[in-house]
């Protein structure tokens, strides 16, 4: 699976470039240090959502193996966000936050964001 996660994310960028997309959110497979989205050496921003017990043969059987992978996506001069993390996720992933020389900005809930109205943002979708 690797190996075809890889092919269609190097299809994704190729589509992109013909197309001429300005922009793209892009998000990784597996992690972000031994993620194919890596090829991508200067980002705009980069973002870890909430972690939990995904790929461990892969990234690691606790939430702090798993943050030290998913921290990869990291680059020196790119502003890096997440969500409040469990216990050793959040430490670790401020830890390499910091050997990468970047700061790691905590996201606001969703529920402290307002429409212009004034109006809660609903998701589309139910999640946490």
């Amino acid at each position: 699976m690797p190996g075809y996660f890889r092919f269609l994310t190097l299809l994704g960028y190729y589509v992109f470039m013909k197309e001429g997309v300005n922009v793209a959110i892009m998000e990784v497979g597996l992690g972000g240090r031994i993620d194919s989205t890596n090829v991508v050496k200067r980002p705009v921003v980069c973002g870890i959502a909430s972690l939990g017990f995904d790929h461990t043969e892969l990234l690691g059987d606790t939430l702090a193996k798993i943050a030290r992978e998913k921290a990869g996506i990291f680059k020196a001069g790119v502003p890096a966000y997440t969500m409040i993390q469990e216990g050793e996720a959040m430490e670790t992933l401020q830890v390499c936050a910091k050997e990468v020389g970047i700061d790691l900005t905590l996201s606001k809930e969703l529920s402290t964001y307002k429409l212009p109205q004034g109006e809660a943002i609903k998701l589309g979708i139910l999640g946490k």
